[in-house]
């Protein structure tokens, strides 16, 4: 499945913020990792997941997930992306820097 900017899925503690009329107008496909059962599983079962399903993941999660999202990368396993977001964060941040697939690319967004 090709990533595209509008599926992601949102690591545990993230949630959609409230949807201005910019995230309306892009009709995103947001999935929240409780939602899909795999609230408390390893970053890499997660990063699994998500390639599976062509998501991107975004996270707060800056000390773990990118080594294992590298990691991944490095031996040749596919990743639809990942964002790495700070504390507080506002999804016009996210939707801002996304200029098309992240197809095994990591990015910090300020």
């Amino acid at each position: 499945m090709r990533s595209c900017p509008g599926r992601a899925a949102a690591a545990a503690g993230l949630r959609p913020g409230p949807r201005g009329e910019r995230e309306a107008r892009l009709d995103l496909d947001l999935v929240r990792i409780q939602d899909v059962g795999l609230i408390g599983a390893p970053d890499p079962a997660i990063l699994e997941w998500a390639a599976s399903e062509g998501r991107v993941v975004r996270t707060h999660d800056v000390n773990t997930m990118i080594h294992h999202a590298e990691e991944r990368i490095a031996s040749g396993g596919r990743l639809a992306g990942l964002l790495l977001l700070p504390q507080p964060f506002l999804m016009a941040q996210w939707l801002g820097p996304i200029k098309g697939p992240l197809n095994g690319l990591t990015r910090y967004v300020p």
